[in-house]
């Protein structure tokens, strides 16, 4: 039996409105409601970074001294060889030729230990003791600092270097400590944190300045150093601050 006609007005009744007609947002339950936007976190500010043109090398450190112990060796044998005719003579020259070179090679000989800076206290340490000779070290030094280490209010150059370090040894001899007595510098108290996987962090350490032989007398000056260290495209460690 066919089905009785349905009135439209019923139709309507049962489907109601389309609920995409509804202009007012459908409610948005209290579970599914957007959580709060996250804190954005407060960023580590960055390290400053300093760089390290030159690393330590040996032929840097020993190149010029080489070069003159080659130099004065050449000119004594040939002093040595003109004066053949003379016995006498020639010795005396052979003498002062070797004694020269003997001088010359001074920094080498204080330096042979090679200065292995796998943390910031060695470097320091290492830039220090380069000090502590009857002749110090300084190409040594100058070698184990980080560019910014290189330039100061007291100097801009190898040569300003060299000079602000004799006038403060001078300073530290005063008038009661002859020239020739080496002061040997001390590294204490260090403090950092861990090295391990940083290339770049701050510490604090003293630098106890003694003359040699003299150490139980305690220290004639004491410094406190607040810096800190870079490390090289060598994986040693420099320092930025060559001044105490």
């Amino acid at each position: 039996m066919p089905s009785p006609p349905r009135d439209e007005a019923d139709v309507f009744d049962v489907l109601g409105e389309d609920p995409a007609d509804d202009p007012s947002p459908a409610p948005i339950p209290a579970h599914a409601a957007p959580s709060a936007k996250p804190r954005a976190e407060k960023a580590r500010p960055a390290a400053p970074q300093t760089g390290v043109a030159e690393v330590w090398s040996r032929g840097a450190e020993w190149g010029p001294d080489l070069l003159r112990v080659a130099v004065a060796a050449v000119v004594s044998m040939g002093i040595v060889w003109i004066s053949m005719g003379n016995f006498g003579a020639a010795a005396v020259f052979f003498l002062v030729g070797v004694s020269a070179c003997a001088w010359l090679s001074y920094p080498m000989v204080v330096t042979l230990e090679r200065p292995v800076r796998v943390t910031p206290e060695q470097a320091a340490k290492d830039y220090y003791g380069a000090l502590s000779h009857h002749m110090p070290h300084y190409r040594r030094m100058w070698l184990l600092l980080a560019d910014a280490g290189r330039v100061s209010s007291s100097f801009g150059s190898f040569e300003g270097f060299k000079a602000h370090w004799k006038e403060k040894l001078g300073e530290l001899r005063g008038s009661t400590i002859k020239p020739t007595t080496p002061i040997d510098f001390e590294v204490a108290d260090f403090k950092s944190e861990k090295s391990a996987g940083l290339s770049y962090l701050v510490a604090k350490y003293r630098v106890n300045a003694y003359k040699r032989g003299e150490h139980a007398a305690g220290p004639i000056a004491s410094f406190a150093v607040d810096t800190s260290f870079c490390k090289g495209p060598d994986g040693m460690w420099y320092l930025n601050k060559g001044t105490i």
